[in-house]
């Protein structure tokens, strides 16, 4: 067991059950040994650093996040290596999904801004890869005062686009502010002797950790479950929360499967 030192999210196994989720392990990033003080057993997975002193560790079946100075070698080498990401350009960003019957899905995104600069913040940026592109076309994106802001959309790198939000209410050095986006996926969910499914592939244009919080339609009943969700019922609906980190460019194909009356 790990120590109660650790600053620890376990990504919760769902017993198999009537649902099919499936995960393809990631490819892009590096896997490394990483050997925790204390812990008699390496671990093996992705290492990201996430902020000045926190790194995270992400294993095919845990999430952790930790001091750096708990990191005893990766590797075989003492201590944290010198490239475990610019935690600075590390996004964090929470999915809402909600499937509707006819097989459409809505999606809020909520995406955590810092004014991290000595001047004041008057807009937002990220990358777009191209299979993303109609969908930021669409895309509606709100402050947390409620107001609607413009998303422009401009080439960047070969494939990928930069997508470019000018806040109404300027952050101001050490502010941060809330973001929201709204998109709609037509016809994401498929239908096939007669068993519905789900898929998303992750594969952004730049890192990001991500929460989803996928919302069935109600009445429906899963198939069979083979990944780490969490899964909550409420009010005749499935909820299922699965909190992962997506190296850039990386395809982590998950694909929620289930059943309609």
């Amino acid at each position: 067991m790990y120590t109660r030192n650790f600053l620890l999210t376990l990504m919760l196994f769902v017993g198999v059950g009537m649902a099919l989720c499936t995960s393809l392990p990631a490819q892009a990033d590096e896997i490394r040994e990483i050997r925790i003080k204390g812990e008699s057993k390496p671990l093996e997975g992705y290492l990201r650093r996430i902020s000045e002193s926190r790194y995270l560790v992400q294993t095919e079946d845990a999430y952790l996040e930790i001091l750096g100075d708990m990191i005893q070698s990766v590797d075989g080498k003492p201590g944290v290596p010198e490239d475990p990401g610019d935690y600075e350009l590390l996004i964090f960003a929470t999915f809402y999904e909600r499937i509707q019957p006819d097989g459409d899905v809505v999606i809020w995104t909520r995406n955590h801004v810092t004014n991290q600069s000595s001047k004041v913040m008057t807009s937002t940026r990220w990358g777009v890869a191209q299979h993303e592109l109609q969908l930021h076309q669409e895309m509606e994106v709100y402050d947390s005062y409620g107001n609607r802001l413009e998303v422009t959309l401009t080439p960047w790198t070969e494939g990928r686009h930069r997508a470019e939000v000018k806040f109404m209410v300027p952050v101001a050095p050490g502010e941060e502010i809330d973001l929201s986006h709204r998109i709609i996926r037509h016809g994401a969910a498929k239908l096939e002797d007669g068993a519905w499914s789900y898929s998303f592939a992750g594969d952004f244009a730049e890192d990001r950790f991500l929460t989803r919080k996928v919302e069935l339609p109600a009445g429906a009943e899963m198939i069979e479950t083979l990944t780490d969700w969490q899964k909550l019922n409420y009010e005749g609906r499935t909820l299922l929360i699965l909190r992962r980190y997506f190296p850039a460019k990386t395809v982590d194909l998950q694909t929620v499967a289930y059943s309609l009356p």
